[in-house]
């Protein structure tokens, strides 16, 4: 879990590193499948990998935390972009907030 997390989050990291500057709307590699891979590798694979080596379930429990403090957050960061970047809204409608389906879309 902590590699494949390590992998997925050092990857979305170069990508936003390389995109964003350029005021590009990041669409390829594992932003296809997430609009937010850099928090979703912490959130499903870091931290419960940690918890599971570690044997300490703080880390569950701070996962869990960021997660809910995660669909807040990105609501108001995505209610900012929406009406700037018109290939967004295409964009929010094909990709998971997160890398997965425990809340669904966030709206």
């Amino acid at each position: 879990m902590l590699v494949v997390g390590a992998g997925i989050y050092i990857t979305s990291m170069v990508q936003f590193m390389m995109d964003f500057p350029k005021g590009k709307l990041i669409t390829r590699g594992v932003y296809r499948l997430s609009r937010n891979p850099l928090y979703s590798s912490w959130i499903l694979l870091i931290l419960p990998g940690l918890a599971l080596v570690c044997n300490n379930w703080f880390f569950l429990l701070a996962a869990f935390s960021m997660y809910i403090s995660l669909i807040v957050l990105i609501k108001e960061e995505e209610d900012q972009f929406s009406p700037q970047i018109n290939a967004f809204v295409g964009f929010w409608h094909i990709t998971q907030f997160c890398m997965c389906m425990i809340a669904g879309r966030v709206r």
